[in-house]
């Protein structure tokens, strides 16, 4: 394989897959050789992914598709969604291509609808109304590299799904990504604390590019 832009490698890759995966699992493909900070300065700097790295991941997802079992399986939505929060594309059922094993248990995992246009224009589209993949394993914020989370706040009022990273002092950046522009906020630890935040797990997948 020849050297190839990173960007362009995730691109052909999200063809591939139907989905594009974070820099923290190419990082843990990559046997961590390669730190998911390191990968996103790849992507932000339009920087090259090396030929030998490229080939692993390819591999990795090449030998994941063949076991894959074609089972059908039924993800529920995470219990106390608002109406908003659901989309009635979603089938009571479906492939268990959605839900790939080495994200954890099944059990783990639960459906929640994008609401709003907060993340648009993320590295890789999140639209309103776009079904995502939840791992409620997941409950604790990176501090190394960002990730798409689901939490929420005020008693399970209000529902957050932002990119988030957690600072060193336990403060948490969220970032949203709307049309045109990137909206950036630091929270600290006190205020989370105060208005009862919670992450209810991470995003692993966007299903909608299952669904459509």
């Amino acid at each position: 394989m020849s050297k190839v832009k990173y960007r362009q490698f995730l691109l052909e890759l999200k063809e591939k897959l139907g989905y594009c995966p974070p820099h923290s699992k190419l990082a843990e493909i990559l046997n961590n050789e390669v730190t998911a900070n390191a990968l996103s300065n790849r992507y932000s700097m339009d920087g090259y992914i090396k030929p030998y790295e490229a080939t692993k991941i390819i591999d990795f997802y090449e030998n994941q598709k063949r076991n894959i079992s074609n089972d059908i399986i039924k993800i529920p939505y995470w219990q106390g969604l608002p109406e908003e929060m659901k989309n009635p594309k979603y089938p009571d059922v479906v492939s268990r291509s959605v839900s790939i094993d080495d994200w954890g248990q099944i059990e783990s995992l639960r459906i929640v609808a994008m609401n709003g246009n907060s993340l648009e224009n993320y590295w890789y589209k999140i639209q309103n109304k776009d079904v995502l993949l939840i791992d409620t394993s997941e409950t604790k914020v990176n501090a190394d590299g960002r990730g798409i989370y689901f939490a929420t706040s005020q008693n399970n009022t209000k529902f957050w799904i932002r990119e988030m990273t957690e600072q060193l002092d336990g403060s948490i950046e969220f970032r949203a990504y709307p049309q045109n522009e990137i909206i950036t906020k630091v929270y600290t630890k006190q205020q989370l604390n105060d208005v009862g935040f919670r992450v209810i797990g991470k995003v692993i997948k966007n299903v909608s590019l299952k669904l459509n």
